[in-house]
């Protein structure tokens, strides 16, 4: 009433989502009088595509929240976590990954990585493991004596069938293997 708004003529439809109302769109004074059966079928078409819409952005919502939350999870393991294809590119690494292996932000391939280090069992035999875990020990000398033990993990490709990555996960053991000999050499 305090607005002077007058409201003639109004047409409503449901706006449903799997058999519930999500809400209600509305029309409100139609320029030629009232509304018709046929203007009903179209807004109510209207309103179904709004549904969707709707559906959609909640999903899409939901889907980042969940990629930010495996995100930070990834980045903040102590472990180091590669991703790779099945070529050996790698596609995403976390920052203990970056950090011990020098990698920068644009990733690479897995071998020019182990450049350098002894790799027990080899790469080639780890990329044409039948097991679905292989346990790895990669030791580097110069110019620093790093050594590193992990596993990598096959990534099913569950449309096309088969092995289409691999999940490498990995920490510096470096400190534990010079303790281990030292108590080798104390006890011998």
């Amino acid at each position: 009433k305090s607005s002077g708004f007058v409201t003639r003529s109004i047409l409503a439809a449901p706006i449903l989502l799997k058999g519930r109302c999500i809400g209600v769109v509305e029309a409100i004074n139609h320029r030629e009088g009232g509304y018709s059966e046929a203007d009903l079928r179209v807004f109510e078409a209207f309103a179904s595509q709004a549904g969707v819409a709707i559906e959609n952005a909640r999903l899409f919502a939901s889907l980042q929240g969940e990629k930010a939350k495996l995100s930070m999870l990834f980045n903040e393991m102590r472990d180091a976590a590669l991703l790779t294809d099945g070529t050996g590119a790698i596609l995403l690494a976390n920052a203990a990954a970056r950090r011990l292996l020098g990698l920068g932000a644009e990733g690479g391939r897995i071998s020019a990585l182990i450049e350098g280090m002894t790799l027990t069992p080899s790469l080639a035999e780890i990329l044409a493991a039948e097991k679905e875990v292989v346990q790895f020990e990669a030791v580097r000398e110069e110019p620093q004596k790093l050594i590193l033990a992990g596993s990598a993990s096959h990534v099913h490709d569950v449309h096309a069938g088969g092995v289409s990555g691999r999940v490498v996960v990995f920490r510096d053991v470096t400190d534990e293997r010079r303790e281990e000999g030292l108590k080798r050499n104390f006890l011998s």
